[in-house]
């Protein structure tokens, strides 16, 4: 048996990920069907017309997913411990809406847009459900129509919890979720336009799918975790499909999740000085806070290369710079600027502070202050001041409730949008905390 040596299997596997596979398309057998003038697969996959359907509730109707996209995806996390409660049919179909809806049919029926790209307006995607606890659905396994945005039952109605998590290799969350979406790709559906050079979107727009999943699971107070290993055969029977011209491609539980106390997720933040391997994160999350147009002076972030200078500068001289960090992801910082003229560098100037949207009121913000301020004082700073914007209420209360003394105003100080704010000075003598 002549087999093949590692590398030459790696690289014929990775042909797939380049634009085109070496051989491309240069046999007339290989021409996709759609220059051949074959009649395109149908957009979503036939069912009998005396099927039971399920209506699903429009998202035009229900008061779901209504955060901040920025908050969303602070807040995206890979999500394995589910709460017992029920998704509402209300909540599932949002879901449903956020990862296939098709929102436009062409006249032929050959393309569709979605809420998702794909290649060649292809879709190759069948969504299934297996329903554990969704109000007002009975378990068991569905599928997705997407054009007529209903559900369609899957020939049998059941709890197939312990069966899922066996397909999973074990993975008891999945069965312990409320249901799972599985991905089964149509391949066809892509390859009569794209021929042998189809599989490389098609895995990529399973991606496409599950990360709309993940947002949407965060704009409603739930999580997802997305799977890629589980036993073939066994899933593609349980979700009733042949595993040639269809099979599944990927899968991903959904359950509510409990709020986490502020207590939970300040312990999982680490308060440190900043360090080379941190400024980019914290390149980010200055640029998302500063992009808000309310809180910092500049309304969005410098350049990654002069933030990186700065940084580096800060290190060298040890200024007090410290960062909030969860999972290695910069959630806030504080930086304390010493005033280096003649006279004056008893003191030190907050220059900038700022906590993510998703970890406000959660103690983070009082932990980078104390810290900073306490290696300023290291530094030889007795003095902090520091600028806020009037109309910020909530931050003058937090640097009241640290020390800070109001010392002066300047009026209309600001012009932002039309709209003019006053300056507070304020100040901390570090001697007397």
């Amino acid at each position: 048996m002549n087999i093949k040596s590692y590398d030459e299997m790696i690289r014929e596997r990775r042909l797939m990920l380049k634009s085109e596979e070496e051989e491309g398309i240069e046999h007339d057998e290989w021409t996709p069907h759609q220059i051949k003038g074959i009649p395109p697969p149908p957009l979503e996959k036939p069912y009998p017309k005396d099927s039971v359907l399920v209506e699903l509730a429009s998202p035009d109707c229900a008061d779901l997913g209504k955060i901040p996209l920025v908050k969303t995806i602070v807040q995206r996390r890979s999500r394995r411990k589910y709460s017992s409660k029920a998704l509402k049919l209300e909540e599932l179909s949002f879901l449903l809406y956020a990862t296939q809806r098709v929102t436009q049919v062409d006249e032929d029926r050959v393309r569709s847009k979605r809420v998702v790209p794909s290649g060649g307006a292809r879709h190759p995607f069948e969504t299934y459900l297996i329903v554990n606890r969704v109000e007002n659905l009975e378990p068991g396994v569905y599928r997705y129509l997407a054009i007529e945005h209903k559900l369609l039952v899957v020939d049998r109605i059941g709890l197939f919890s312990d069966e899922i998590s066996r397909a999973c290799f074990g993975q008891s969350f999945i069965g312990e979720s409320a249901v799972v979406f599985v991905w089964a790709a149509i391949p066809y559906r892509t390859e009569w336009r794209y021929s042998n050079l189809a599989y490389k979107s098609i895995l990529i727009e399973a991606g496409h799918i599950c990360q709309n999943l993940y947002l949407a699971c965060e704009a409603i107070g739930a999580g997802t975790c997305a799977i890629a290993a589980y036993d073939q055969k066994a899933l593609d029977s349980l979700i009733g499909v042949d595993g040639i011209d269809e099979f599944t491609v990927y899968l991903a539980p959904v359950g509510k999740i409990e709020p986490i106390s502020a207590r939970a997720v300040a312990e999982n933040v680490q308060i440190m000085p900043i360090s080379k391997e941190y400024i980019e994160s914290f390149h980010n999350c200055l640029d998302s806070i500063a992009r808000d147009r309310r809180y910092l002076g500049p309304v969005k972030a410098p350049s990654l290369e002069s933030t990186r200078e700065s940084v580096l500068s800060n290190i060298l001289k040890n200024i007090p710079q410290y960062v909030a960090v969860e999972d290695d992801i910069v959630v806030g910082w504080c930086e304390i600027l010493p005033n280096e003229v003649e006279g004056f560098t008893h003191s030190g100037k907050l220059e900038s502070m700022g906590v993510s949207h998703a970890y406000r009121g959660k103690g983070i913000g009082r932990k980078l202050m104390e810290s900073t301020i306490l290696a300023a004082k290291e530094f030889g700073i007795e003095r902090v001041e520091l600028l806020v914007y009037k109309s910020n209420t909530p931050a003058i209360r937090f640097y009241e409730k640290a020390g800070f003394v109001h010392e002066g105003l300047k009026k209309k100080a600001r012009k932002l949008d039309g709209k003019y704010d006053d300056v507070l000075l304020m100040a901390l003598f570090i001697s007397q905390t």
